[in-house]
């Protein structure tokens, strides 16, 4: 049996959030596309999961991860995660916004099977979602950019577009190396 730690928990927990949320709006997406901009509250709300999402998912790449090149991938998703973070939070101080709570029973399914695997399979399975969560968090954030009320949460969307769509590049990057075979440790349990 394998147990976790309290910290080994909640990042499980998180990722599994950013995991199943980005399977759900990807179904929504079409729709809110023209529907345009998220209202504040709903973006601050998503803008943590990903966040949060991303930093737990940074450490258990950090972790599982099959290669060097997706556990320093890991790291800096970490690293910058916690800095957008503590931005949102103080934007949420400032401007009296709810963030994100928990996630539910499809958000710890999800979680638990990553968390499942490592080495190869990890990193092809981790770098799918990365890959489709990025580009879904891009087309959000672009549009809180161009058409948010608030101007908190342009300046942010602004802020955080750079490393957003970096992020995205460095994955397609780690994808088709993984989908070559390329690199180390790639042990694969099935």
């Amino acid at each position: 049996m394998v147990r976790l730690t309290r910290q080994g928990a909640v990042a499980l927990l998180a990722l599994a959030l950013v995991t199943a949320w980005t399977v759900a709006e990807e179904k929504k997406e079409g729709e809110k596309d023209k529907q345009g901009p998220l209202d504040t509250q709903e973006f601050v709300k998503m803008a943590g999961y990903i966040n949060y999402g991303e930093i737990a998912a940074g450490m258990l790449a950090a972790r599982r991860g099959g290669t060097p090149e997706v556990k320093q991938y890991g790291a800096r998703l970490m690293e910058d995660h916690q800095k957008a973070n503590q931005e949102m939070l103080k934007l949420a101080a400032k401007n009296k916004w709810v963030l994100a709570g928990g996630p539910d029973e499809k958000h710890r399914a999800i979680g638990e099977k990553l968390a499942t695997l490592e080495g190869q399979a990890f990193d092809k399975e981790f770098l799918q979602t990365m890959v489709k969560g990025h580009k879904h968090a891009i087309r959000m954030f672009e549009m809180q950019a161009k058409d948010a009320k608030n101007e908190d949460v342009k300046a942010f969307a602004e802020m955080m577009l750079p490393t957003l769509r970096s992020h995205l590049k460095e994955a397609e990057k780690l994808q088709g190396g993984s989908n070559t075979g390329s690199g180390t440790g790639g042990n694969k349990k099935e």
